[in-house]
Order: C-alpha cells, then sequence, then structure tokens
C-alpha cells in the first residue's frame, strides 16, 4: 500500500481525492464475492493484495479501491498510510519530539502515583495540541492527530 501511495502522490495525487476505475472493477468484484460467501476474508485479503500487486493498475487507482475494500474489513489502511506518509513530510523537531517526550514521561509518573487527574490532564493537553497517545505493551507511543 505504502508503494502505491508513493507512487500517488509522486503524480501528484492527494490521497483523499482519488476514486476507483473501470480497471479495478474485477478486483472490487471479486472482493465483495468472497464477503458475500459466508464472509470468506481470507480470500477477501487476497484479492487486497492482488489488487496492490498489479502494476498494469494506474497506482492511484489501486489505492482508490483497496481503500474502499478497506472500509468493509476495518483494518484502518488510510490512517496508517496517511501518518507514515505525514511522518516522511514532516519530520519532527528535535526539541519538540524531546518536549512531547518529557510530557509523556510525566504522565508516566503521574499514572504510576496513581494521580490519575493529573495524567489525563497532561493527555488532554497533548491532545489539544494535535498529539495522539496510544498506550500498548511497550509503553506509550504518540502520532499527530490526523486533520
Amino acid at each position: 500500500m505504502r508503494a502505491l501511495a508513493e507512487k500517488a502522490e509522486k503524480a501528484g495525487v492527494v490521497i483523499q481525492d482519488v476514486i476507483p476505475t473501470a480497471a479495478t472493477e474485477r478486483y472490487t468484484q471479486s472482493f465483495n464475492a468472497a464477503l458475500e460467501d459466508d464472509l470468506n476474508t481470507p480470500r477477501a485479503l487476497a484479492e487486497l493484495w492482488e489488487l496492490a500487486r498489479d502494476s498494469a493498475i494506474e497506482p492511484q487507482a489501486a489505492l482508490a479501491a483497496a481503500f474502499d475494500m478497506d472500509e468493509a474489513l476495518g483494518l484502518g489502511l488510510r490512517s496508517v498510510l496517511d501518518a507514515q506518509l505525514d511522518a516522511q513530510r514532516q519530520p519532527e523537531d528535535e526539541a519538540f519530539t524531546r518536549e512531547i517526550e518529557e510530557i509523556i514521561a510525566l504522565r508516566a509518573e503521574a499514572k504510576k502515583a496513581k494521580d490519575f487527574a493529573r495524567a489525563d490532564s497532561l493527555r488532554h493537553s497533548l491532545k489539544e495540541r494535535g498529539i495522539i497517545l496510544e498506550d500498548g505493551p511497550g509503553g506509550t507511543i504518540w502520532r499527530r492527530e490526523r486533520r
């Protein structure tokens, strides 16, 4: 998907503006047939994968069809791809990154001390700045909110 997005961007296509074309219809129909066949997700994913690998289809058309398929599957490919491309386009300023990581460390300390009001306040202040926190088993990661 990322390769398709990069090709589409090089062609000057804005990801949000892409639409599927007749060239992608075979994949879309096979994808829909797979889902209608007792929700045959492995076959549907195979169609999505084949679409992404088909070099005969314009990257922007393949990407649009893939995003349509993704809506049915709920994988969140568009948001992941947008975040990756945003990160490529706008490398973070070191001072800004350090500041965000310091706030995340303060939030972790507040959570450890069971000061959940402070932890929530720190999370909210970052959200107001367009920073989304995602807590996971490996710790907290952050990303810019997609606007």
